[in-house]
C-alpha cells in the first residue's frame, strides 16, 4: 500500500472494547481505592504550589501537569483523592491504548485475547501502578507516548501519510507536558530511517506538516523557555550530574526488568524479539529499533529506569499477539483464562512569639516549600520562599526580614 493510500478498516479485527474497559476499570478502581493513602508526594506539593503561578512554562517543566493540578484543586479542593483522579484515569487510558496497539499489530488475526492480554500486562506493570497513584508529569507522559506509538504502528501498517497530522497534534500537546516526547520522536525518526518504508513515509509533505503542527502547539512553552534563557537545559544538566554516570548507565538496562515486573520481563522480551526477527513483526521493526536506541542512549548517559517505560505498551502488545496467534514454545495459542490470572498475581523549631510572627521560611527543596504551602497556616504559607526550580521566580523575602527558618539546608 502506498504512502498516500487510506487505511482499510476491513484489515482489522473488532476492538475488544468490553474486555479492555474491564481491565482499565479494575486498574482505575484499585488506584482510587488507595488514592488517599501514603500522603502527598513532594512533586504533587510542588505542582500545587506552582499552580498558583500559572504560566506557559517553568524552569523545570512545561505547563500542562501544573495546570491540571490547579484544575483538580479548584474542582475538588484540598482532597488528595481529587488530585489523583486524573492520574488514575490516565493509566486507564494507557491500558486501553495498549490493547488497541495489539489490534494494529495483528491485523485481521487480532484476537480478543491478544488485546486484553496486552492491556493486562501494562496494567500489571509496577511503574503503571506507581505512577497511577501520583499526579506527575510521568503519568501523563505515558499516555502521550502510548498514543503516539499507536499512531506510528498504524502508520506503518497502512502507509496512510495523513496520520502524520495526528502525530503532530499528539507530539505538540505531549511537549506541553514533558520534554521527553522529543526523545521518543528522535529515536523513532532514526528507526524509520533504517527502514525503506519508513523513509518513504518521512519523504511525504505530511511529515513536514506534522513537525510544523507540533512546533506550533508547543510554541508558547518554547517561547517562555527562550524568553527566560532556556533554564530547562540547565535542569537537564543538573539531572545528568545527579542521575547519570557510569553506574546509572550500567544499571539502567537490568532495572528494566525490576521496573516492569520481573515476572512480566519474559513477555516483553518475547515481544521485542517478535518485532525484530519474525516475518509478521518486521513491518514494525523501526519501533523496536527506536526502543533499542533509547536503551543505548541511557546506557551511555545514565538516567532513571522509568525513562524508557513508554515503549513497553508496544512490546507487551507484540508479545500478546505472538502468544495469542502462535503460542509459546509448543506453538499452541495462549488461552486468555490462563494468562490473565498469571498477570494478576505478579502485580518544627520553637521561636519566641515576637520572632515567630515576623519569621520567614526559606526551603532548599520544592517539596518542603510545597508542603508548607499546603499544610501550614495561611500566614506561614504566604511567608514561605524557595530558590529551587521555578519557585525562584515566584517571590522572594524582603530585605528587611530579620528572622528566617531554613529548611532542607545542611549546616556546612
Amino acid at each position: 500500500m502506498s504512502a498516500e493510500s487510506p487505511p482499510s478498516a476491513a484489515c482489522l479485527a473488532r476492538p475488544a472494547w468490553s474486555g479492555l474497559l474491564v481491565v482499565a476499570a479494575v486498574l482505575v478502581t484499585v488506584e482510587m481505592a488507595v488514592s488517599a493513602r501514603y500522603g502527598y508526594h513532594r512533586d504533587e506539593l510542588y505542582f500545587l504550589a506552582a499552580s498558583k503561578h500559572l504560566a506557559w512554562g517553568y524552569v523545570d517543566q512545561p505547563p500542562l501537569t501544573v495546570a491540571l493540578a490547579g484544575l483538580a484543586q479548584r474542582v475538588f479542593g484540598d482532597r488528595l483523592i481529587g488530585l489523583r483522579l486524573l492520574p488514575a484515569l490516565a493509566v486507564g487510558v494507557a491500558v486501553v491504548l495498549a490493547g488497541l496497539i495489539a489490534r494494529e499489530l495483528a491485523g485481521a488475526a487480532a484476537s480478543r485475547a491478544a488485546q486484553i492480554l496486552a492491556a493486562a500486562c501494562v496494567a500489571g506493570s509496577g511503574v503503571t501502578i506507581a505512577i497511577g497513584h501520583l499526579h506527575s508529569t510521568t503519568t501523563f507522559d505515558l499516555v502521550f507516548w502510548t498514543a503516539l506509538l499507536l499512531t506510528l504502528v498504524r502508520l506503518l501498517r497502512t502507509g496512510d501519510a495523513r496520520l502524520w497530522f495526528v502525530v503532530g497534534v499528539l507530539a505538540g500537546v505531549g511537549l506541553l507536558n514533558k520534554a521527553t516526547v522529543l526523545q521518543l520522536a528522535t529515536v523513532c525518526l532514526v528507526g524509520l530511517l533504517t527502514d525503506r518504508r519508513g523513509r518513504t513515509l518521512l519523504a511525504t509533505p505530511h511529515f513536514a506538516a506534522a513537525m510544523v503542527i507540533a512546533g506550533a502547539i508547543a510554541s508558547p512553552y518554547l517561547a517562555w523557555q527562550a524568553g527566560h534563557g532556556w533554564p530547562q537545559l540547565e535542569i537537564f544538566a543538573d539531572l545528568r550530574r545527579d542521575d547519570g554516570g557510569l553506574g546509572a548507565g550500567l544499571a539502567f538496562i537490568p532495572l528494566q526488568a525490576l521496573m516492569t515486573n520481573p515476572f512480566l520481563t519474559p513477555v516483553w522480551l518475547l515481544g521485542l524479539l517478535w518485532l525484530l526477527r519474525s516475518p509478521e513483526g518486521r513491518r514494525w521493526r523501526p519501533v523496536a529499533v527506536g526502543y533499542l536506541l533509547l536503551l543505548a542512549f541511557y546506557l551511555v548517559v545514565g538516567g532513571k529506569p522509568y525513562y524508557a517505560f513508554g515503549f513497553y505498551p508496544v512490546l507487551f502488545a507484540a508479545a500478546a499477539v505472538r502468544l495469542a496467534t502462535r503460542g509459546g514454545v509448543r506453538g499452541r495459542p495462549l488461552r486468555l483464562r490462563r494468562a490473565l490470572p498469571a498477570v494478576g498475581l505478579v502485580a518544627v523549631i520553637p521561636l519566641p512569639a515576637a520572632e515567630r510572627t515576623e519569621a520567614v521560611v526559606v526551603t532548599g527543596n520544592y517539596g518542603e516549600a510545597g508542603a508548607l504551602e499546603r499544610f501550614a497556616t495561611v500566614d506561614t504559607a504566604t511567608r514561605t520562599f524557595s530558590g529551587h526550580n521555578s519557585l525562584w521566580f515566584f517571590d522572594r523575602p524582603a530585605r528587611d526580614d530579620t528572622t528566617a527558618i531554613a529548611v532542607g539546608y545542611s549546616q556546612s
